[in-house]
C-alpha cells in the first residue's frame, strides 16, 4: 500500500494568512485570566462499536488523506510574525496514535473519559511545526474510540463529525482494495470576511 502524504505540494493550498479576529482571540487571548499555556480546544470522540479488528495501517492512511485534504488540519501558527499568522506545519509525527486500553477493562465514554479530558487541556507547542490536529486510536473492549482533537481557531464543534466522516470514508474504500483519489480543499478565509461576504451579497 503506498503511503499517502500528510500536505499536497502546491503552496497554494496551505493555509497561511494572517489570524483573523476571533482565530486571534482564541490563539492568543485564550483563555484569559487562567495562567499557562493558551488553548481553547475541541475533542470530538467517536465509539465504533465492532467485533472487526480495524486494519490500523489503513486507518492511519485514512487520517492522513483528511489531514492532505484539509488545510486547517495542517496548519501550524507563527505568533512572531506581525500580523499573528497561520503558517505551514512540517512536522506530522505526533498527529496520529493508537493505544490499546482493553487490558484496564475500557469498553464504554465513561472508562475513556478521563483521556478525553487530558487530552482536550493538552496545550499545542505553537511554532514548532507541529499542526494543530491530533487523532487517537483507542482499542477498547467491543470494538473502537477516535479522538479527533483540533484547536478551536482551526474548527467549530461540527468540525470533528466532519474529520471523522472523512476518515471513515477514506478507510472504507482503502479497505475494499480501491485507490484513494485526494481533493485537497483550497484554504478559506477567515469567518468575518466570509460573513461580511455573505452580508455584501444581500445589499
Amino acid at each position: 500500500m503506498t503511503s499517502i502524504s500528510w500536505s499536497p505540494s502546491d503552496p497554494s493550498l496551505w493555509l497561511t494568512r494572517p489570524l483573523g479576529y476571533w482565530e486571534r482571540q482564541m490563539v492568543v487571548d485564550w483563555p484569559p485570566v487562567i495562567k499557562g499555556p493558551k488553548r481553547c480546544n475541541c475533542n470530538n470522540l467517536t465509539h465504533i462499536v465492532t467485533e472487526q479488528e480495524i486494519e490500523v495501517g489503513r486507518f492511519e492512511q485514512a487520517v492522513r488523506a483528511t489531514v492532505h485534504n484539509e488545510p486547517h488540519l495542517r496548519a501550524d501558527v507563527d505568533l512572531k510574525s506581525t500580523p499573528e499568522s497561520w503558517t505551514q506545519a512540517s512536522d506530522f509525527s505526533e498527529v496520529f496514535t493508537i493505544k490499546d486500553v482493553t487490558g484496564d477493562g475500557f469498553k464504554d465514554v465513561g472508562d475513556v473519559w478521563p483521556l478525553v479530558l487530558d487530552e482536550v487541556n493538552r496545550p499545542w507547542s505553537y511554532g514548532s511545526g507541529k499542526p494543530l490536529y491530533r487523532c487517537t486510536l483507542l482499542k477498547v473492549l467491543g470494538g473502537y474510540m477516535v479522538m479527533n482533537c483540533y484547536h478551536h481557531g482551526a474548527g467549530d464543534g461540527t468540525t470533528g463529525m466532519f474529520i471523522m466522516g472523512g476518515i471513515m470514508e477514506h478507510y472504507n474504500t482503502l479497505w475494499s482494495g480501491k485507490e484513494l483519489i485526494l481533493s485537497p480543499h483550497a484554504p478559506k478565509p477567515c469567518v468575518e470576511d466570509l460573513t461580511c461576504g455573505a452580508e455584501d451579497s444581500k445589499t
